[in-house]
């Protein structure tokens, strides 16, 4: 290896590689990154033991792009930061609302289910009993039911169940 590495083909390659590194990146500056010979995987890896739990490659980009003092080491990657700050608040509130339009379906879906339940229950009411067709006539609201015919309670029987 260290043969091949005096090679002057080896040392033109490392130049480019060098170059590419350092360029002015269309005024960004050179590519600067603080994680040294560790892989972002490794670090990936040792945030997620650190912090027990799982942790996105934004993150992993972010710490390894952060000086000590909390600032980043370019300007690009102070955007690209920002950017996906950005992007995660946008997300987490899009969770948000679908979680609280979740939450509204259920809740609807469970009064229309009470709705269909007790109108169910007027149903057998208004077909069982007297008392309750007269309570209807003298307690109910135009707005909320319509008013009971006086041809209904001709078809249902004068007395109310005995009690059990």
């Amino acid at each position: 290896m260290v043969a091949y590495q005096d090679t002057e083909k080896a040392q033109h390659r490392s130049q480019t590689y060098s170059n590419a590194s350092m360029s002015d990146r269309n005024v960004h500056g050179p590519h600067i990154h603080l994680s040294g010979r560790k892989s972002h995987k490794q670090i990936q890896e040792e945030m997620e033991e650190e912090l027990e739990r799982p942790v996105s490659l934004g993150e992993v980009f972010i710490k390894t792009h952060t000086k000590p003092d909390g600032m980043y080491v370019d300007r690009k990657t102070e955007k690209i930061a920002q950017t996906y700050e950005k992007n995660v608040q946008e997300k987490f509130s899009e969770l948000e609302n679908a979680a609280r339009e979740a939450e509204h379906s259920r809740a609807v879906a469970n009064q229309k289910d009470k709705v269909e339940h007790l109108s169910l229950v007027e149903k057998y009411m208004r077909a069982t009993y007297l008392a309750f067709l007269d309570f209807m006539e003298t307690h109910s609201t135009s707005a909320t039911t319509k008013p009971v015919s006086n041809g209904l309670r001709a078809t249902f029987p004068t007395t109310t169940p005995a009690a059990s």
